[in-house]
Formats: C-alpha cells, sequence, structure tokens
C-alpha cells in the first residue's frame, strides 16, 4: 500500500519527484486544469514529475518512464506551459524565495553582464590548428601531386 506521501499513480517515487511541500508551492501557477473544456488526460502534478525526470536524466521525450504516461501528452504540456511563459512564473516564484531566505530582496536591483567577443575568419588562427611556433601542431603544408598526360599516344610523343 503505498503511503499518504506519494500518489498511487507514481508507484515507486522517483528521486525527482515533488515531494507535497514543493507541490503546494507550484500548485497555484501550474493549477489543477480542466478549467474549460474536458479534464486533462494526466495530474498537473504527474507531468510536473515527468518533465524533471526528463531534466534529470536527460533521456528522450519518448524514453520517459511508462508511469508517467503518454510521452506525447507530457511534451505538448511542456511546450504549452513552455509558450505560455508558465515556466518563467515557476522559476521567478522559486528564485524570491531563495533570494528572501537569503536575507536579500525578493527582486534583484542590479545586473551585471560580461561577455566577451572574439572575431573569427581570415585573421584569426583556425580553432583546430595552435598558434605558429609550435611545429608538432602546425598545419601540414599542402602537397602537390603530378599527373602525367595518359591521354596522348606515345608514337605522337616520339615525333613531336
Amino acid at each position: 500500500m503505498p503511503s499518504a506521501r506519494w500518489p498511487i499513480w507514481a508507484g515507486v517515487p522517483y528521486s525527482a519527484d515533488l515531494t507535497d511541500a514543493q507541490w503546494r508551492l507550484l500548485e497555484p501557477i501550474l493549477g489543477r486544469g480542466g478549467k474549460r473544456g474536458p479534464t486533462p488526460a494526466l495530474d498537473r502534478r504527474q507531468v510536473v514529475n515527468a518533465v524533471l525526470c526528463q531534466a534529470k536524466t536527460g533521456c528522450q521525450w519518448r524514453m520517459l518512464p511508462a508511469e508517467f504516461g503518454s510521452w506525447n501528452t507530457i511534451w505538448k504540456t511542456w511546450s504549452r506551459w513552455r509558450d505560455r511563459g508558465v515556466w518563467q512564473q515557476v522559476l521567478d516564484l522559486l528564485r524570491r524565495r531563495i533570494r528572501v531566505a537569503a536575507g536579500r530582496e525578493a527582486e534583484p536591483s542590479l545586473l551585471m553582464v560580461d561577455c566577451q567577443v572574439v572575431k573569427g575568419g581570415r585573421c584569426v588562427a583556425s580553432f583546430h590548428w595552435a598558434a605558429a611556433g609550435s611545429p608538432l601542431l602546425e598545419r601540414p603544408k599542402p602537397r602537390l601531386r603530378r599527373r602525367k598526360n595518359d591521354a596522348t599516344p606515345p608514337a605522337q610523343t616520339l615525333a613531336a
């Protein structure tokens, strides 16, 4: 008999599954679904657990364990939430909570961007070749291959 902590559909919990406290935090954003039309085929918590499992293991969507339900339904729900900005809302909520727990303001007051731009092309050494001066890693010089012309018969060659 499964414990009260884990739903029946999950069977044995995966390490990426949400706890009840984590789900209570995300449930207002993700909702229960089914406000218009039929009720969803999969529970929202089940979809989030499947997405977390896919993100943690890096498996293909089609290779998700069968306990989560149809991979296609999970992928469509994930992409719909992505397009509607639901995942951004989840990340914003988590970032605010982490900042407040660390004793900071909920929103950052400063943004620092550090970038480096390197222009490649004719003036820059190729990525695959070392800089000049290293004889072991220098670019090999092209060989010139000479080809004999076999199209002319030997008799014409002697006559000329």
